[in-house]
């Protein structure tokens, strides 16, 4: 033997331990985007695909309409929707309830509205607690600070509403 070359013990493992999407990863590098297939919006039920400018207005307008009926019915009706199988749960995503948990007015309280949502709300009980006198910390006046200037004097939903409006002309039809 020369003395260049020396003796090296290899181990084979007995078992190669997958990863359980592995082989989905793999097929998933195999396959690249097909150009000419309907966009993932419009994949519901290949005979109502819109074709044109008008049918693709049409199906957003109805699609809108379909939603905004959707939030109608879960916050008329919350008793309905009770069970809450979200996880995480998302506060802000469950029905209206009619009453708030706290209706005190205290730290706590507007806490727990600035983490809802409710914009004229926390700025009422904010004005209560300064008027009161109560001393508020410095990281919840930041958080009602931050919810002022993503929503500005208007509730999340109207915002998603007026922004709808905008994008519906005269006739009624739906434009991006």
């Amino acid at each position: 033997k020369s003395p260049i070359l020396k003796e090296e013990t290899i181990f084979l493992p007995r078992k190669k331990i997958w990863d359980k999407t592995a082989v989905l990863q793999a097929l998933a590098l195999t396959v690249n985007r097909d150009i000419t297939a309907v966009p993932y919006t419009f994949q519901d039920d290949p005979y109502l695909i819109p074709r044109n400018s008008s049918e693709h207005n049409f199906f957003s307008a109805s699609k809108t309409s379909g939603q905004n009926a959707a939030k109608f019915v879960i916050n008329t009706h919350p008793e309905l929707f009770e069970k809450d199988y979200a996880e995480p749960h998302i506060q802000s995503l469950m029905p209206k309830r009619l009453v708030l948990q706290l209706e005190e007015v205290s730290e706590v309280a507007l806490k727990n509205l600035i983490q809802l949502r409710k914009v004229k709300e926390s700025v009422n009980m904010y004005d209560q607690l300064l008027q009161a006198g109560t001393s508020i910390p410095l990281e919840t006046s930041n958080n009602l600070l931050d919810l002022l200037c993503f929503y500005g004097d208007r509730e999340p939903d109207q915002e998603n509403d007026s922004s709808l409006e905008k994008q519906v002309n005269k006739d009624g039809w739906f434009f991006e």
